[in-house]
């Protein structure tokens, strides 16, 4: 493992950690640096949009936690850690950073964002321009560290995924006949389009730290500053969705130190190492305050995200795994009508 944390370390290195941009609540530290030639893969949204790419349910029958992804195209396709899915027979989001094989088809691992619904409305799934919001992103990404550790599965905890959604839902008085994230973004959608307005990227920018209210909670940083331009606008409403109650609070915006100590915290961290779906290598960050993941190509970082663990709780033990777990599957059975 010393041989992956030396590898984050060295990569963090070539960072620089910019003044902060804030707007309503959120602010962001841009990360640039000199990260060397960009890998040749696709971004999602891309091979979406150019036919050579598809995502259906696994089978007619469809499965909550799993979808089926199928690149035609020559190159990998990058799919990112919460990237939305919208389409067939309900919501979901990605699990963790996968990159699929060129001319491939996988089963990849997501959850539910829309527990209203179980009939489909199309063949296949369209992207949407949006992540899963940071706060309950923060908490999937643990409860998937603690199923990769556990049991060596991508699972997140269902339950408490749409439990963070309804609560969301009701602190931004949104309304979903099916319970779907989306409506909750759309609903907000002229007021996160001005944080996107407002918070440009600066030049050569691969990354960010984020940070809400004046609280740090986040880096994402990607291996070139050309993927990042194509995520940015979904990053942004991410974090966005989290700051509107924020929005008008008084609150002191920390200075650069504050950003570069989540990175030296993220470059001292214990990580565990597992063989990716995809390509690569699958990176968990899980203890000492911090949840998150990173995907490893050819000894290249293509892409890291690690909260710090604000007021979420954390797997304490195997009991309470398998509470949670128990908890996941009865939900889940209970959307496929079982």
């Amino acid at each position: 493992m010393e041989a992956w944390k030396t590898m984050i370390a060295e990569t963090l290195k070539k960072i620089e950690v910019g003044q902060p941009r804030t707007f309503a609540g959120l602010s962001v530290y841009p990360l640039t640096g000199d990260l060397g030639e960009a890998s040749s893969y696709t971004v999602l949204d891309d091979a979406l949009r150019a036919g050579t790419a598809r995502v259906t349910e696994t089978s007619r029958s469809g499965s909550v936690p799993e979808l089926k992804f199928h690149n035609e195209g020559d190159r990998p396709v990058l799919v990112v850690d919460g990237e939305e899915l919208a389409g067939a027979k309900q919501n979901r989001i990605v699990n963790l950073t996968i990159l699929v094989p060129g001319k491939s088809e996988i089963v990849i691992p997501v959850s539910c964002v829309e527990a209203g619904r179980w009939a489909s409305v199309s063949d296949r799934f369209d992207a949407t321009p949006q992540f899963m919001y940071a706060r309950a992103r923060s908490g999937k990404a643990m409860h998937v560290s603690a199923a990769m550790r556990m049991s060596g599965s991508r699972a997140s905890n269902q339950g408490a995924v749409w439990d963070d959604i309804g609560q969301k839902q009701r602190e931004l008085r949104s309304t979903s006949p099916t319970a779907r994230m989306t409506d909750t973004f759309e609903q907000n959608r002229a007021s996160l389009e001005d944080y996107v307005r407002n918070l440009p990227l600066v030049d050569n920018q691969a990354g960010a730290v984020f940070a809400l209210a004046g609280k740090v909670s986040s880096v994402e940083l990607f291996d070139s500053p050309a993927t990042l331009t194509k995520m940015w606008p979904k990053l942004v409403r991410s974090w966005a969705l989290d700051a509107l109650p924020l929005a008008n609070r008084p609150h002191d915006v920390q200075p650069v130190d504050a950003a570069r100590t989540l990175l030296a915290d993220v470059a001292g961290a214990t990580v565990t190492e597992h063989e990716a779906l995809g390509l690569g290598t699958d990176l968990r960050f899980d203890g000492s305050g911090l949840s998150g993941g990173a995907l490893v190509h050819d000894d290249r970082l293509l892409h890291l995200c690690v909260f710090r663990d604000e007021q979420q709780g954390s797997p304490g033990n195997g009991d309470d795994w398998t509470s949670w777990r128990s908890s996941r599957m009865a939900r889940a059975s209970r959307r496929r009508g079982a």
